[in-house]
């Protein structure tokens, strides 16, 4: 499967957010756009300021936001629960425990209207709950161990969101 990558490390700066705004209301059709974040706060942070814009530049997130984003991963699915979180550093399954901050941002996010019971981000959620439960997150890297490492979880899961996306659309 042929796809482009932009890659942005940490939170979005305002060019690549309104990069990914152009893009997804100028190109027609327009292409289908996912994040690729850490199963953490910070992750569903930084797809938050992508999707729904910024806390703090909300005075232009009309003009920075694109609605269209779809989260592609890392979600809980990914985990590998073989290990105990209980021993974050030395698990080689992948698993950290969550901070003080983190848990703090998780609640934070689910706060957010987007996040409400009935709000439009009920897989975000989900997810951040699961969070929450287990008391854990997950970097990306986590993926580089699996068979086929990160190129190939990528073209599985953009096949498969490509694919859903098709057949919601006709």
């Amino acid at each position: 499967m042929k796809y482009s990558n932009i890659q942005a490390k940490g939170y979005p700066d305002i060019s690549t957010r309104a990069f990914l705004r152009v893009l997804s209301i100028s190109a027609y059709p327009p292409p289908p756009i996912f994040g690729m974040v850490d199963f953490d706060p910070d992750g569903l942070a930084i797809l938050y300021a992508y999707k729904h814009g910024s806390l703090a530049l909300s005075h232009e997130n009309s003009n920075l936001t694109t609605p269209t984003v779809r989260w592609l991963g890392v979600k809980s699915e990914d985990l590998s629960l073989q290990g105990s979180p209980d021993r974050p550093t030395e698990d080689r399954s992948g698993l950290l425990k969550l901070s003080r901050r983190d848990r703090k941002k998780v609640l934070n996010i689910l706060g957010q209207e987007v996040c409400d019971e009935d709000g439009v981000e009920k897989e975000w959620r989900r997810e951040l709950q699961v969070m929450l439960m287990l008391n854990v997150k997950v970097e990306m890297e986590i993926l580089a161990g699996r068979n086929g490492g990160v190129e190939k979880w990528v073209d599985e899961r953009l096949c498969e969101a490509i694919s859903v996306s098709r057949a919601s659309t006709g």
